[in-house]
C-alpha cells in the first residue's frame, strides 16, 4: 500500500509540475506495473483487497495520462497564443520606417522582382525591394528604368509591399 500511495503521489507531482505527454505516459505505465507488483505482493500476505489496489491503480494511471495530455493541449495553445501576439507586435514594429533617403527603382528593370511585369517603382527597405503603393512615380520620368535614385519617403510596410504617403526623388 506504500508502494502504491508514492506512486499515486508521484504521478501527481509531475501532472502538476508540467511534465510532458510522453513522460506522463511513462509513469502511468510504470504506475501500473508498480500496481500489479502491489497486487503480487497483497496476494502473497493473503489481503483480499488486491484486486481494488490494481484497479484504483490502474484508473489513477489512466487519469494521469488524460490529464497530462489536457495540460499538454493547453500549454501548446498558450505557446501558440504568445508566438502570434509577439509576432503581430514585432510585425508593427517593422512595419513603420522612419522618414528618410531610401534606394528607389524600378522594381522589373532594377531590382528583377518576380512578378513584375511592368515598370512600376520600389523602395529598398532594408536591403529587400518592395513596390511602392499609394504614391503614383512614373519610372521612365525619373530614369529608374536605367538606375536607382535617393528618394525621401514616408509611409509603411504592409505585406510585401511599401504603402507611400510621401516620396520625393532628389
Amino acid at each position: 500500500m506504500k508502494k502504491l500511495m508514492t506512486i499515486l503521489i508521484a504521478l501527481s507531482l509531475v501532472v502538476f509540475l508540467g511534465c510532458s505527454k510522453e513522460q506522463a505516459e511513462d509513469m502511468a505505465a510504470n504506475a501500473k506495473e508498480k500496481a500489479g507488483e502491489a497486487t503480487e505482493a497483497a496476494k502473497d500476505a493473503g489481503y483480499d483487497a488486491a484486486e481494488t489496489v490494481k484497479n484504483a491503480a490502474t484508473d489513477v494511471g489512466e487519469n494521469a495520462k488524460e490529464l497530462a495530455g489536457d495540460a499538454a493541449d493547453g500549454m501548446k495553445a498558450a505557446g501558440d497564443r504568445i508566438a502570434s501576439t509577439a509576432d503581430a507586435a514585432a510585425a508593427k514594429v517593422a512595419s513603420v520606417i522612419p522618414a528618410g533617403s531610401h534606394e528607389v527603382g524600378c522594381g522589373k528593370c532594377m531590382y528583377k522582382m518576380a512578378g513584375v511585369t511592368g515598370c512600376d517603382a520600389a523602395v529598398l527597405v532594408d536591403g529587400k525591394a518592395m513596390l511602392i503603393t499609394g504614391n503614383t512615380i512614373d519610372c521612365h520620368q525619373y530614369g529608374l528604368c536605367s538606375g536607382t535614385k535617393v528618394a525621401k519617403v514616408e509611409g509603411k510596410v504592409v505585406g510585401d509591399q511599401f504603402a507611400a504617403t510621401k516620396v520625393t526623388i532628389n
